[in-house]
């Protein structure tokens, strides 16, 4: 951690601090009090609960957050290769995109159903994140 005050800045050497552990609905699950060492960092673990609703979670301390995601894992039984798109396309457009899937026993998936989704996040930092005044 560290302390800004104008042009100076000093490392946080055995500093108390929480680390608070949120859920998708920005429900606290867990804290974990804990000290900075020598150079100012810290380290800790949380578990997620069994059960929990899957999704992006996030870490937060005084000084900050991080954002994470949590997802069941399911072993894959096959790949899914998808051939590069050529051109560029913008917002609405349909495009035509081609690949192959085959089973991890070698053999190919013909006439498989293929669900997808496309994300798009516009990602704007918040004024504070800049602000060191603190």
């Amino acid at each position: 951690m560290i302390q800004a005050d104008g042009d100076k800045n000093e490392i946080l050497a055995n500093h108390s601090t929480t680390v608070t552990f949120y859920d998708v609905n920005s429900q606290k699950v867990a804290s974990l009090a804990l000290k900075t060492n020598e150079y100012g960092s810290f380290n800790g673990s949380f578990t997620t609960p069994q059960g929990m609703l899957n999704g992006q979670m996030y870490l937060y301390n005084g000084s900050g957050s991080v954002y994470f995601s949590v997802e069941d894992y399911k072993r894959p039984k096959f790949e899914v290769t998808v051939n590069p798109v050529k051109g560029s396309y913008r917002l609405n457009d349909e495009i035509k995109v081609e690949g192959s899937a085959k089973s991890y026993s070698g053999s190919n998936i013909d006439g498989a159903q293929v669900n997808y989704r496309v994300v798009r996040n516009a990602s704007f930092p918040s004024w504070w994140y800049w602000w060191r005044g603190h």
